[in-house]
């Protein structure tokens, strides 16, 4: 097998999008956001990414930021949430989509956020 002649990426795990419909305020004049049904999306990789613990008074927050590697045309877009791996995120600017320059093969990245505590 040479260089150029890889495989194609194979689909490693699904999560669950739920696409960001807007936002709304309750009865309190308190912003609401709202989310369409949960659609089935085939990712490559999952990154775990990493956990930071900022310094914050009263709190102890975790702040996990993640990634996902997924088909180009997902249609992941920013304020959008997704459920991985019994966790659900919130995704974090816009998708990054990348085709390289020789090949044509595509991929798309989406930046992934979640606060506990």
């Amino acid at each position: 097998m040479s260089l150029f002649d890889r495989p194609a990426r194979v689909i490693s795990e699904y999560v669950t999008r739920f696409p960001y419909v807007g936002a709304e305020e309750d009865t309190q004049g308190n912003r609401v956001e709202t989310f369409g049904t949960g659609e089935r999306a085939g990712i490559f990789v999952f990154d775990p990414g990493g956990s930071t613990e900022p310094r914050t008074d009263g709190r102890d927050p975790v702040v996990t930021e993640p990634v996902l590697y997924v088909p180009y045309d997902t249609p992941f877009e920013e304020h959008d949430e997704c459920l991985a791996r019994g966790k659900r995120y919130a995704a974090v600017g816009a998708t990054a989509r990348h085709k390289h320059p020789t090949d044509g093969e595509k991929v798309a990245v989406v930046k992934l956020r979640r606060v506990d505590g």
